[in-house]
């Protein structure tokens, strides 16, 4: 096996790594019960950045099938009671979404509990923030409805990926700032003097 080949087999065994040796992640791990494990996005987006993980593998949105339907309900479940209980912290100064990247960077499913304030020295690029605020990101309930109505998710690779070269636009109103700094000011001005509690 090439050098090349060893490095994208080992990042794809990454999120894994955190299912099978917990106590080797134990500051990144929020959650594990028997069938799904949460943890901190290593690279997070957001002040909150969440990843639902199940702990039995499946590869991506394309390999769900109706026997997964229970596993990705529980993931949706246990991501919501999350976000919730980040809301009442924050006193509802901040709203999350959940989901999934339609084409992801690592090879096995991972939904996204993320907060909206997307307030993070990680979110550097257009891609990085193309991939939350667009199409690109599915809504988990939209997932999960489409699995229980037609017992797959069929996903067109192409069709999403020109997604992350839209302009960027504010999640939040109809300002198109011209790059990453400038929609990174415009969202401090959005969030202005609310804190919240991690």
């Amino acid at each position: 096996m090439s050098s090349a080949s060893s490095l994208s087999g080992s990042w794809n065994q990454v999120l894994a790594d955190y299912i099978h040796n917990p106590d080797r992640h134990a500051e990144d791990i929020v959650l594990q019960t028997s069938i799904v494990t949460v943890i901190r996005d290593k690279f997070a987006k957001a002040k909150i950045h969440l990843l639902v993980l199940p702990n039995s593998y499946i590869k991506n949105l394309s390999q769900l099938r109706r026997n997964h339907i229970s596993t990705l309900r529980n993931m949706i479940e246990v991501g919501e009671s999350l976000s919730n209980d980040y809301q009442n912290k924050s006193k509802g100064a901040f709203s999350f979404r959940l989901g999934f990247h339609a084409v992801p960077s690592m090879q096995y499913l991972h939904l996204h509990v993320i907060s909206e304030d997307f307030h993070s020295p990680a979110l550097k690029t257009k891609k990085h923030w193309n991939s939350f605020t667009t199409d690109f990101f599915l809504p988990a309930v939209e997932v999960l409805m489409t699995l229980e109505e037609k017992g797959v998710v069929d996903i067109d690779p192409a069709k999403y990926s020109e997604l992350l070269k839209l302009p960027l636009q504010c999640h939040l109103c109809d300002e198109t700032p011209k790059n990453m700094p400038a929609l990174k000011q415009h969202l401090e001005d959005h969030l202005g003097n609310r804190q919240f509690e991690t």
